[in-house]
């Protein structure tokens, strides 16, 4: 890959790989989920890999829970808030924030909605700059990124979410 983004380039396909199996054709599939460890396969990476890893497993957790979307968000989000180390559980809600938009099938609001479900408020401002990010990357609602970000209270974090979406590389 072209890019060297720790997150969005080779280690993330790795990652999205190993949870959607899309490259498998007709054997393609989600890999299983346990309950009893959600967290498969990070913990056991080394440490430079971890970032990556607990971005996409959001992708792989939302695509593994049968509720309805604002529920997995919640309980997505209690699943990120329990990562101990720091930028690992940041890259946790920005994973989750950068599937919000498609979720939402592109609404800005419900977007925003999708957030807003994660129970503590430093999750939600992730989440919401991820979410921004995604909405950069795609030409068609790049506009809207900007709004996503418009709604955090916090003036630090609303220049953070403002200068990310720019550099958001995943989708």
């Amino acid at each position: 890959l072209a890019t060297k983004d720790p997150i969005g380039g080779c280690f993330g396909g790795v990652f999205m790989e190993y949870n959607l199996r899309t490259i498998l054709d007709d054997k393609a599939g989600l890999r299983e989920f346990n309950p009893l460890n959600p967290y498969d396969p990070c913990p056991r990476l080394k440490d430079k890999f971890r970032p990556a890893c607990y971005y996409w497993q959001t992708q792989w957790w939302e695509n593994s829970a049968n509720k309805d979307e604002k529920v997995k968000y919640n309980q997505i989000g209690l699943l990120c808030s329990e990562i101990d180390k720091a930028e690992e559980r940041k890259q946790c809600f920005i994973g989750l924030g950068n599937i919000a938009p498609q979720n939402a099938d592109w609404n800005l609001q419900t977007t925003k909605d999708l957030c807003g479900q994660i129970g503590n408020e430093q999750g939600k401002i992730f989440c919401l700059t991820g979410a921004a990010g995604a909405f950069h990357a795609e030409p068609k609602t790049r506009e809207n990124s900007s709004q996503v970000c418009k709604v955090i209270l916090s003036e630090k974090y609303r220049n953070e979410c403002l200068q990310f979406k720019g550099s958001n590389t995943s989708k």
